[in-house]
């Protein structure tokens, strides 16, 4: 809906797609994206962005784990000292 896609090559293992933005304002910061997935699982496996300005951020996701248990302490937030908390307004 919000890119222009098209697939750039098709492998056993991987295929990558080529992704542009039809917004205006997208483009702005979003020349293009190519994203590798892994044909087996359909998970995306690495990321290109290619920003206008010619520089380019690659992302690689390697070890996937999927459906772990997280233990609630990783969503526990312990307050520096000296730092004060404001809360916004409800």
């Amino acid at each position: 809906k919000n890119y222009q896609i098209r697939l750039l090559e098709k492998k056993k293992d991987f295929c990558s797609l080529e992704l542009i933005p039809k917004r205006e304002e997208e483009l702005i910061y979003i020349s293009k994206i190519i994203l590798w997935i892994d044909t087996k699982e359909y998970w995306p496996v690495k990321t290109k962005i290619f920003e206008p300005n010619g520089d380019t951020t690659l992302i690689e996701f390697k070890n996937i784990k999927v459906n772990t248990k997280i233990p609630d302490s990783e969503f526990e937030f312990e307050v520096p000292k000296g730092v004060e908390v404001v809360e916004p307004l409800k």
